[in-house]
């Protein structure tokens, strides 16, 4: 049942609307769980009942008091109120679930009315056990709460005292609550079945499906955590930082004086050269650390006592790196130190720094003329090369905008190509500038930008390039008229090619479509199969609760599982990719589990091993196959372990192109050596020999130990 506000992990995600029973086994669980769940709704100001019973008025105030809750001053406001058995379940003399229910609500709206959040009730379970009128209604009354608690302002726990209750009475109670405490841990219960599906008529099929669900859930959950697990171990143990965690250890006066290594992953002892320190505390695995770096351990203290995470770069001297530490605070007391090296990047910083100086030597000796600008456009720095292109000297370039060197008619030209580098980058492009001298020429500007506040200018002048330009564009005028002729002509053919591409894809379309199609008929075709055999298993149920002779009514289970053998292979198919070939490792894995839960064998007694390779069948073979295992496996599930005896039951199938070697075979007692086991009179075999029949196959029998059939079956697409 999915909680409305979210998961219930603790006590303070209870929420009104919730439904909770507290099933516990000694009274200091009791006034564990039930002091946090009254002070905890007292002080969501909600108005709070408990119904005493077992107890006293007393126990349940000295269970407040002791917490240093003023109990007196809630019960003169009367937010919380103590009732007896006689004033809630009792109170007409004769217990009755719908009138409960009715004073809840009338309660309820009471508190709402009185300005309380909500209504919190919990009651002590035990005044059931005494016999009076209208108790055996109880699990009825559980079950009712369940249609009045969702969407309303009502929150309740029902207490059962273990040692009173009987076992069958607490399963009930399991199952009509939502959550359940358990002591004193709180869990989202599985076993919870929901009213409608507790009063319909088939509720044992209902509720078996549930709790094999949940099975599955659980076996699913776990293998995701340890995957989940797996995952994490593989990432601590291969991730390139170093990571340590540790716990802050403090003297008397509360001041950090050491801290202890509890985890560390390897690339931590590649970065530090220190190994093996697990459980160790820093002044053993580096002496005089607090002396040597007493800025590390300050802000390592300063950590785990605020929990404000820091991150702070380090020269470590041993090695000779630097490290890059971020320190965060998992838990108060702890923190998790991660380190990376940062040698790499100091030195390239140094390197940078080495750069710019050579980079300005550069841009002094540069034969383009170069101009570093700010953002807007006002020259920092200019080399030799742009004062001779320009003719200005350095001192007047300096100051000077680059709009001062660009003609009015290019202004625009000019900004376009500003903003560019400004907001993409870098920019390229060619507009004409004025010398000092007045003269009107062409320059191609190649512009980067630097950082947000500088741009780095390259210039040539092109003046004699933008001369031969013009005559070229004549020449190319005529080039474009005979390239316009052309294209006219290619655009035909163009047309011509799409409408044959256009039909192809049309004629792809349906194609694709009728398949479809067909895809959804055969999934539709397997799932009514599978679900028609479903029918005939359920009609055969029916039929077994009318048999009372033990020797028909196994002869009509074992029929039940052999249709369920063939139903798997609908349902495999219809849930497949293909819709045509089933996995035979995971059909098996299915098949055998049913088989082990019908016979009830123990699988710590009777273990199942599979050697099953990556093998995909055809229904005309899945099905018979299927049930010759059914067969084989039920017979040693039934006969070879009597009495309890431990033993193990073994599947090998291989594949050799159109034909599958199976073998099934058993530790168990053995088939008797008089029996001539290919003539007997066993449905079980009979079918078996038939099948092996079908698919054109062979079959024998080892006794050497235990049981082992052996067949070559061929394979019928």
């Amino acid at each position: 049942m999915a909680h409305a506000h979210g998961p219930i992990k603790q006590i303070s995600d209870i929420r009104p609307g919730d439904h909770l029973c507290c099933i516990y086994s000694t009274d200091e669980e009791h006034r564990e769980v039930l002091t946090r769940f009254l002070l905890d709704g007292l002080k969501n100001h909600e108005k709070v009942f408990y119904i005493v019973d077992a107890r006293t008025a007393e126990t349940i105030m000295g269970y407040l008091k002791d917490a240093g809750l003023d109990v007196d001053s809630y019960l003169r406001t009367g937010q919380f109120s103590i009732l007896t058995v006689s004033d809630s379940y009792m109170k007409d003399g004769v217990f009755d679930p719908d009138r409960m229910i009715a004073l809840l609500s009338t309660e309820t709206e009471n508190a709402l009315q009185e300005g309380y959040s909500a209504l919190r009730v919990t009651g002590e379970m035990s005044w059931a056990l005494g016999g009076l009128p209208g108790s055996e209604r109880l699990i009825e009354y559980e079950h009712k709460l369940n249609t009045f608690f969702p969407g309303s302002r009502c929150v309740a726990v029902c207490q059962y005292d273990r040692r009173r209750f009987d076992q069958d009475i607490l399963l009930h109670v399991l199952m009509t609550h939502p959550f359940a405490f358990i002591g004193e841990h709180l869990y989202e219960n599985f076993y919870f079945t929901p009213p409608e599906e507790f009063l319909y008529p088939g509720r044992e099929k209902t509720t078996l499906d549930r709790w094999i669900s949940n099975l599955k859930d659980r076996k699913e959950a776990e293998e995701a955590l340890r995957r989940s697990e797996e995952r994490f171990r593989a990432l601590f143990d291969h991730m390139l930082e170093g990571f340590a965690l540790c716990r802050m250890i403090y003297d008397e006066g509360g001041r950090p004086v050491d801290w202890e290594y509890l985890e560390v992953n390897p690339a931590f002892g590649r970065l530090t050269g220190l190994r093996d320190i697990a459980g160790k505390k820093v002044s053993e695995a580096i002496p005089g650390t607090k002396e040597q770096t007493p800025e590390i351990f300050e802000i390592y203290g300063r950590v785990a006592t605020t929990g404000r995470p820091e991150t702070f770069d380090v020269f470590f001297t041993p090695l000779r790196i630097w490290l890059h530490i971020s320190v965060s605070c998992p838990q108060k007391g702890y923190f998790v130190a991660v380190f990376q090296d940062i040698t790499s990047q100091k030195e390239s910083e140094e390197s940078l720094r080495k750069s710019e100086e050579t980079f300005r030597s550069y841009i002094e000796n540069a034969p383009d003329g170069i101009f570093l600008a700010d953002a807007e456009g006002n020259y920092l720095m200019v080399n030799e090369a742009a004062c001779a292109i320009t003719g200005y000297s350095k001192t007047e370039l300096v100051g000077k905008n680059i709009r001062d060197l660009i003609p009015p008619g290019d202004q625009q030209i000019a900004f376009a190509h500003f903003r560019q580098v400004k907001e993409e980058g870098q920019a390229t492009g060619e507009t004409r500038y004025v010398t000092k001298s007045g003269e009107v020429r062409y320059w191609l500007v190649k512009a980067v930008r630097i950082d947000d506040q500088r741009l780095l200018g390259f210039t040539s002048d092109i003046t004699d390039r933008k001369m031969m330009e013009s005559e070229i564009r004549s020449l190319n005028t005529v080039l474009e008229q005979k390239v316009e002729e052309r294209t006219h002509a290619l655009a035909d053919t163009n047309v011509a090619l799409e409408e044959e591409i256009t039909r192809r894809r049309e004629m792809e379309d349906q194609i694709r479509a009728a398949l479809n199609e067909k895809t959804l008929l055969l999934r539709e075709v397997h799932h009514r199969v599978k679900n028609n055999l479903q029918i005939i298993i359920s009609l055969s149920n029916l039929q077994l609760r009318q048999i009372e002779d033990p020797k028909m009514r196994q002869v009509m289970a074992e029929t039940q599982n052999r249709v369920r053998a063939m139903a798997l292979v609908h349902e495999k198919l219809y849930k497949s990719e293909t819709l045509s070939d089933i996995d035979l490792a995971e059909y098996v894995r299915f098949l055998t589990s049913q088989l082990f839960a019908y016979y009830e064998t123990d699988s710590r007694k009777v273990t199942l091993k599979t050697e099953i390779g990556k093998i995909t069948l055809p229904i005309n073979t899945a099905i018979p196959l299927g049930l010759i295992i059914n067969e084989l496996v039920s017979n040693a599930l039934k006969h070879a372990f009597p009495d309890g005896r431990a033993g193990s039951l073994f599947i090998l199938a291989r594949r050799e192109e159109k034909t599958i070697n199976l073998v099934v075979e058993d530790t168990g007692i053995g088939i008797p050596a008089d029996l001539e086991w290919r003539n007997t009179q066993s449905l079980g075999l009979k079918l078996v020999i038939s099948l092996v029949n079908q698919l054109d196959g062979t079959i024998d029998l080892d006794r050497t130990r235990g049981t082992a059939f052996t067949m070559v079956l061929k394979v019928k697409e």
